[in-house]
């Protein structure tokens, strides 16, 4: 099992559990995103462990609309969800292309 496969699991998890973090509670948009997306990559991470090809394209999706979605306005008003949102979805896309490369 490569490590990327790995690492993107942990940042799916990562995302579901800041869902619920103090600096995301009083903003219902952000925790839905960030708790569904999270499942989402979570699930599909699952799926690339298994070598299911179009999962990879389904993370990376993910991780490009989890980076665009920080730029929001309704997701601005918080700085720490702005950075954390970003630097998550950079990283999953990251972890996706490295993957999918080795493919």
């Amino acid at each position: 099992m490569r490590w990327q496969k790995i690492v993107t699991l942990i940042l799916g998890l990562w995302f579901v559990i800041s869902a619920f973090l103090p600096y995301i509670l009083g903003m219902p948009a952000d925790l839905w995103n960030n708790f569904f997306v999270g499942i989402l990559v979570i699930i599909f991470g699952l799926l690339m462990i298994r070598h299911v090809n179009f999962s990879v394209v389904v993370i990376i999706l993910s991780g490009i609309w989890i980076s665009v979605i920080s730029f929001v306005p309704v997701f601005i008003t918080k700085a720490g969800n702005m950075v954390n949102s970003l630097l998550v979805g950079i990283l999953i896309v990251i972890m996706s292309l490295i993957q999918r490369k080795q493919v």
